[in-house]
């Protein structure tokens, strides 16, 4: 039986011979309680996330069968706000998993760096997890460890993602309660975890409202300075009022959330799906809708615009009193459908007011104005600059207007004998309101151009849909939506401490600038992209490089050549003798060591280099948002941007993080290649291998 430590070096070459040729192990994510998270690759070249599950883990006899009997059970799961499981297996006492790997940083780090999250941000996260729950809970499995360590915001779609299901339980059968052993994250578990009622879906629904709590509060419900205190103040104290902790947070939110820290689980929300009703309806992703409110979205707009163009051909163009009554008949077909429909339909305790809201949605293609609170709950409306929403409202009018004025123009000059032809009249109205909205709409697309929008930007702000959608998330477009996109104002005075928080602050600080700088800023969001790049590439080279380099090796080599007596083969020369024979392949063995020892080491000196370039622009890119981009001092800022950018220029000396090796050589811009060392005598001078 094979011992396995817990060394990183030493765990990722057991993981990668239990895993064999199926993933290339990359590096080390993280380390937790249960065990690892390492990078790794398939045989398709997709990353993917393996995740290693230490024996200590298993305490309890019989869990490491129900923990592979579960991973069985979440590797069903398809749900796009779970992470997927691809397959799992075991090799001796290791026990792993292989799961979808996300690119972002789970809550845990967003609130370390920001304190808390806004309350609109966080109904959408939880909103998206009750969600995930619904679907789990559904499958008779419940996470029992939903923390902010345990949820992931991806970094491109900004989707959320609930992880970790490595202490789930099954409901099924004889699993139907638990063990007896309580099963968590003290502070997330809930009262009935140290009691010995039963551990059912609820209490997944009691770990989200802790989350959100935190998220909304920058602190949980309740602390304590030793576990004993924690659980006591868990199972006997009441949870303090949000709003008295954050006064702007929303009173439906805020009551929702408490609701979830009820210490009877029967006054907590029934399931998950009741409680994502509770917090509001995901517009993006409608499939998760109950079927009936979706057929519902936007059938009352349609239902008002009907019955009005009906009722309007009635009164206004047919004389005849039963013709009339027939058309206002046809106008009443549709608006009985819709009742019959609202009557029928099973909302899953939503609110009526919520299913008008839903009923009255404008089309999902609509960018013109419509009543606020009519709009959806994604609609970007209320965060448009004045500009755009300006001449938004001018076409809206006019296009009512016009064909209002042109419909009833008949009708008010036959009932008006004496007025004589109101065409000349209709005709100079008209144009009156054309040239209006014409000049709105050239002052508004003066303004996209000076704002540096491209043409399919600027028709997109002043006349395209308002629907939240990709299209909107370019740095220009970001920049001038006021809202805070999500995300809470970054502090740009605290110095990030790792490459990919430094991409993020550049990437987040780059769309501020304006005029001049823009540009410059733009430059500086690829280049810092770039770097990230090139730097994990690094990073997986000097983890690989690590597991090949040995100095304890090499001194025993240095100490087996010192102990032979001096004289044949000092040079490497095989010359017959037996001492030749031993000292040559001692001085091929070192020399490889050497190189191995040399390329690190020049590989992190890239990495250093790398990173501290990286934080001169960022520093730079502070100072430059800091000033008028039309002043003197802001273009040697935006050239010393520009040289950063092309690797012309390197960090300053104390702008270097790290130490770099003692008596190490300064290294030349980024296009320079990392140095090789010297190679044996009459070989070639080649990479030494990876692994």
């Amino acid at each position: 039986m094979t011992t396995f430590v817990h060394g990183d070096d030493t765990l990722r070459r057991q993981l990668q011979s239990a895993v064999g040729g199926r993933f290339e192990i990359i590096r080390l994510l993280g380390r937790g309680g249960m065990g690892a998270v390492y990078l790794a690759r398939d045989t398709l070249g997709r990353l993917v996330a393996v995740k290693v599950i230490l024996p200590h883990a298993f305490v309890v006899p019989g869990a490491r069968e129900r923990f592979r009997r579960e991973m069985r059970t979440v590797a069903r799961f398809n749900h796009p706000n779970i992470v997927r499981v691809f397959t799992s297996g075991e090799l001796d006492e290791l026990d792993y998993f292989v799961m979808e790997y996300v690119s972002g940083d789970p809550i845990a780090e967003r609130l370390r760096q920001e304190g808390r999250m806004p309350p609109e941000e966080v109904r959408r996260i939880l909103v998206d997890l009750a969600d995930a729950l619904h679907y789990a809970h559904g499958l008779s499995v419940i996470h029992r460890d939903v923390k902010p360590a345990n949820v992931l915001i991806d970094d491109l779609s900004g989707r959320v993602l609930l992880t970790d299901f490595g202490i789930a339980k099954t409901l099924n059968g004889a699993e139907s309660q638990t063990t007896g052993v309580a099963a968590g994250t003290l502070g997330y578990m809930p009262p009935e975890a140290f009691s010995d009622g039963e551990i059912d879906h609820r209490a997944d629904i009691y770990s989200l409202g802790v989350l959100g709590y935190e998220m909304i509060a920058g602190r949980r419900p309740f602390t304590g300075d030793n576990a004993f205190q924690l659980i006591h103040h868990t199972v006997n104290t009441p949870a303090p009022d949000l709003r008295s902790i954050v006064e702007d947070v929303p009173a439906d939110l805020a009551g929702v959330v408490m609701r979830c820290l009820t210490k009877d689980p029967k006054g907590r929300a029934r399931d998950a799906r009741h409680l994502k009703a509770a917090l509001g309806l995901k517009e993006t992703d409608e499939v998760s809708m109950p079927q009936d409110l979706i057929d519902m979205a936007g059938f009352g707009s349609w239902t008002l615009l009907w019955i009005s163009a009906w009722a309007a051909l009635g009164l206004t163009t047919v004389e005849a009193l039963s013709l009339r009554l027939t058309l206002l008949g046809i106008a009443l077909v549709v608006p009985m459908g819709f009742a019959l429909q609202v009557a029928g339909m099973r909302p899953g305790g939503l609110p009526k007011m919520q299913i008008a809201r839903v009923a009255f949605w404008p089309p999902k293609w609509w960018g013109m104005w419509w009543p606020l609170r009519l709009r959806r709950p994604v609609d970007l409306w209320r965060f448009l600059p004045l500009r755009p929403r300006l001449t938004r409202i001018a076409l809206s009018a006019f296009l009512i207007s016009v064909p209002a004025l042109i419909f009833l123009a008949p009708e008010v000059e036959s009932r008006v004998a004496a007025a004589g032809s109101l065409v000349p009249v209709m005709t100079a109205i008209i144009g009156v309101l054309a040239a209006a909205v014409a000049t709105v709409l050239i002052d508004g697309w003066v303004w996209a151009r000076r704002s540096d929008l491209n043409g399919r930007e600027t028709i997109r702000m002043l006349i395209g849909p308002t629907i939240v959608s990709r299209l909107w998330d370019s740095p220009r477009m970001s920049a001038l939506l006021n809202h805070p996109h999500h995300r809470v104002e970054p502090d740009f005075d605290r110095v990030p401490e790792f490459p990919r928080q430094c991409l993020d602050c550049v990437v987040r600080l780059a769309p501020r600038l304006t005029g001049p700088s823009r540009e410059a800023g733009m430059s500086a969001a690829l280049a810092a992209r770039e770097f990230w790049g090139e730097i994990e590439s690094l990073d997986v080279e000097i983890s690989n490089l690590t597991d090949a380099s040995a100095e304890d090796v090499m001194a025993q080599l240095e100490s087996q050549l010192k102990a032979l007596p001096p004289g044949s083969g000092d040079d490497g020369v095989d010359d017959g003798s037996v001492e030749a024979r031993i000292r040559k392949p001692l001085l091929k063995e070192l020399d490889q060591l050497r190189r191995i020892e040399a390329r690190l080491a020049a590989a992190k000196r890239e990495r250093t280099r790398l990173f501290g370039t990286q934080l001169e622009i960022w520093r730079r890119l502070v100072e430059l948002s800091k000033i008028d981009p039309n002043a003197a001092a802001a273009e040697p800022l935006r050239a010393r941007i520009r040289r950063l950018c092309a690797g012309l220029e390197g960090p300053q000396d104390d702008d270097t993080p790290g130490d770099a090796p003692a008596g190490a050589p300064s290294v030349g811009p980024r296009t320079a290649m990392l140095p090789q060392a010297p190679g044996n005598r009459g070989e070639s001078q080649s990479p030494v291998p990876l692994s």
